[in-house]
């Protein structure tokens, strides 16, 4: 192909309007295939960030909880999201916000690691990638296929039931919601269960207490009564 050719095509496929490169590695990467929907909208929201500071604030990106939650992603899964993609390798916050008081307004900023960033002479920087460590663990065999390594937060177990009961009590965990509302776990001892009376050493079955047999009838005037032993007839 001429070059003449070659830069005609190039004409043709040009895009007006801004757009986001992503590296095709990145997009086979194990990390990237590992994220949800909640965890791409905050990436995506980072970037239309990117986009609309022209592409040269990448590292001073700010963007708010409420920019996040507008953009669809729940407000109480921001903070647990953003941990999980720094650990990936795909964001860094560059500057940890601050709630905000009146005026005083301190928001977050990020780095999107997969993006360039320039530095204050205005000179390109290649972007660094962090995301390729997963990739280079599994390359090295130290992670198993479709593993995450230490990438993935482990679940925190619940505390089990600890307390020391009466003989023959019940002793069951309580849910975070029903100890002083603290969530600290604990346990509820209710009432003892009817045991069984254990056996003899010689293995014999016990044998229930006798049943009171009634007595022989009492004739009062024209009627007969039936009396139990230790019962009171009136």
């Amino acid at each position: 192909m001429s070059k003449r050719s070659r830069r005609k095509y190039r004409s043709h496929i040009r895009i007006g309007e801004q757009f986001i490169a992503h590296p095709v590695a990145l997009l086979k990467s194990e990390a990237w295939r590992s994220l949800k929907l909640a965890e791409l909208r905050i990436l995506h929201r980072l970037e239309i960030e990117h986009a609309n500071h022209g592409g040269r604030q990448n590292g001073n990106l700010p963007c708010t909880r409420s920019d996040f939650e507008r953009h669809g992603v729940r407000r109480k899964s921001i903070t647990k999201i953003i941990d999980k993609l720094v650990r990936l390798g795909m964001l860094r916050v560059t500057v940890k916000g601050r709630m905000a008081y009146a005026d005083l307004r301190t928001p977050s900023r990020y780095r999107l690691t997969y993006l360039p960033t320039y530095d204050e002479n205005g000179a390109a920087v290649p972007p660094t990638h962090e995301w390729r460590r997963l990739e280079k663990q599994k390359a090295r065999g130290d992670l198993t296929p479709g593993a995450r390594g230490d990438l993935t937060p482990t679940k925190v177990e619940k505390p089990g039931a600890i307390c020391t009961p009466m003989p023959g009590a019940i002793c069951t965990p309580l849910s975070r919601s029903r100890v002083d509302g603290r969530g600290l776990g604990g346990a509820e001892v209710l009432s003892p269960v009817p045991s069984v009376p254990p056996s003899s050493a010689w293995g014999e079955a016990s044998v229930p207490p006798p049943v009171s047999q009634p007595s022989e009838p009492i004739t009062i005037g024209s009627s007969s009564v039936v009396a139990f032993p230790g019962r009171r007839v009136s």
